[in-house]
């Protein structure tokens, strides 16, 4: 559900009927509660509203960032990785992911929306990790997901929810802006196929960061920033 002010939220919709006749539809926000209503019937008491806008998001998590340049040796830079659950986190530490190590660089986790992950292959790839706060462009890799995973042609395959996070609001001027209690999270592709054409030899991969500098870093080693795609709890 979109606010009024443009932020999005996940809702669960609970539907009243009264005498197998619909009587009102509440909507319950993710981490909110109830947050609009539609009434069917002249008999109902509460009138009709909708969200107007959103409180600032509780951080419910902690964000590690990993770096791996050792098993990626081609890859400018090396490939990074991005684990919110602690059981993970304590895999990757113990090598249990290859050669990650945490580059000291978080993020909170947190907020109305869920960050769709997708993991492509070891083989044939993409050995990475993509996560996405966009509602229609996690529908729009699951699209093109085949199942079962082909042997030779590279895909992204979800797996699941990653965390939840805030969704970036476009201004006036079409820039990606967050709302109030949030920072801002860039990030940066790895350009293994950059717009003009052609693969480079190395997978894709992206990072994200909150420091502006981090992803300047990045394209002085050829990637490309994307700009604004999540907002974390500040």
């Amino acid at each position: 559900m979109t606010t009024l002010n443009g932020n999005q939220i996940e809702v669960v919709p609970v539907k009243i009927r009264l005498d197998d006749t619909p009587w009102a539809t509440y909507y319950f926000g993710y981490g909110v509660g109830l947050v609009a209503a539609e009434a069917f019937s002249a008999q109902l008491y509460a009138p009709s509203f909708s969200p107007v806008t959103l409180p600032p998001p509780k951080a419910d998590g902690t964000v590690v960032e990993y770096v791996n340049t050792l098993d990626f040796p081609n890859a400018p830079g090396g490939h990074y990785f991005y684990a919110s659950d602690p059981t993970e986190q304590a895999t990757v530490d113990a090598g249990g992911a290859g050669k990650f190590v945490r580059t000291g660089r978080t993020f909170a986790s947190g907020g109305f929306v869920p960050v769709c992950r997708f993991y492509g292959s070891m083989s044939p790839g993409p050995n990475s990790h993509f996560f996405t706060v966009s509602a229609s462009e996690c529908e729009e890799l699951k699209a093109m997901q085949v199942i079962p995973t082909p042997a030779s042609t590279q895909q992204w395959n979800f797996e699941g929810n990653g965390f939840y996070s805030v969704m970036p609001v476009a201004d006036a001027q079409g820039q990606m802006q967050c709302m109030t209690g949030t920072q801002p999270v860039y990030r940066a592709y790895n350009n293994a196929y950059p717009k003009s054409g052609g693969k480079n030899p190395w997978d894709s991969n992206h990072r994200y960061s909150t420091l502006s500098a981090d992803i300047d870093e990045m394209v002085s080693k050829g990637w490309a920033s994307e700009g604004i795609v999540l907002c974390a709890p500040v």
